[in-house]
């Protein structure tokens, strides 16, 4: 598409406001989505939003330039929902996971809909899937940024009930939790908050207990004679849970 073509199209969808500023004696140009386009718009950033549990569709985003209507999105999106498939795709489409913008912000939308959507029978909110929460932010957790908001805004609390409650299921929600807080216990206040969470450690211990007596003391050993791991989802939460005893 030629880039008059792209400025036509984009005019369709945005419309440019100018107002007189009196007190810096200056003309302020916003940009506004046009309401007769409000409703495509939002089913156009949820479509990819939606896909990007995909590696292929992440790796894909990458590749391509973000365009200036998310950010017009970003700002005047009149649903909560809208507001986070353009944050999430922002982010999804930025190369070095440590430049994202308002790492705070973005922990905030997370933090919002990890407590709603893990509080719903079907774990759905607003059309948005716990699973899809976790897949995601297991990328987004590799920021510094994050991690720190995380344990500002109490997240851990939240990722420790995901991690213990029997109701999640292992694969999509527990173990991605475990990876989640396990990628946050390096830091010292994070550390402390989980030594302060006996309910965590109880089930940490516990579930130790119950993987050997799934698992056997013993891993298979191969024919050069070395130990061969179980490629189990009993196996890879034996790891995590070894890994936050140590932690203790």
């Amino acid at each position: 598409m030629a880039e008059t073509e792209k400025t036509e199209a984009f005019a369709v969808l945005i419309v440019e406001k100018k107002n007189w500023n009196a007190r810096y004696k200056s003309l302020v140009i916003d940009h506004v989505v046009n309401d007769n386009h409000h409703d495509f718009l939002e089913t156009v950033v949820a479509l990819p939003c939606n896909l990007s549990i995909e590696t292929s569709v992440v790796d894909h985003l990458k590749t391509l330039k973000q365009p200036e209507i998310f950010s017009v999105l970003h700002m005047r999106a009149r649903k909560n929902t809208t507001k986070f498939h353009v944050q999430t795709l922002i982010c999804l489409m930025c190369v070095d996971i440590n430049k994202l913008q308002q790492p705070d912000e973005i922990t905030s939308s997370y933090q919002h809909y990890l407590s709603k959507t893990m509080q719903r029978q079907f774990q759905i909110y607003e059309e948005i899937k716990l699973t899809d929460i976790m897949v995601r932010l297991k990328v987004f957790i590799q920021n510094e940024q994050i991690k720190s908001q995380v344990v500002e805004q109490d997240g851990l609390s939240v990722l420790t009930t995901c991690a213990n409650d029997s109701k999640f299921d292992m694969v999509a929600v527990q173990l991605p939790s475990l990876e989640v807080i396990w990628a946050i216990v390096f830091s010292l206040p994070a550390a402390q908050l989980l030594r302060e969470n006996l309910l965590f450690l109880d089930y940490i211990d516990e579930s130790e207990r119950s993987s050997i007596g799934i698992t056997g003391s013993r891993n298979p050993v191969s024919a050069t004679g070395t130990s061969c791991p179980r490629r189990s989802k009993e196996s890879a939460s034996t790891i995590q849970r070894e890994q936050f005893r140590c932690s203790k």
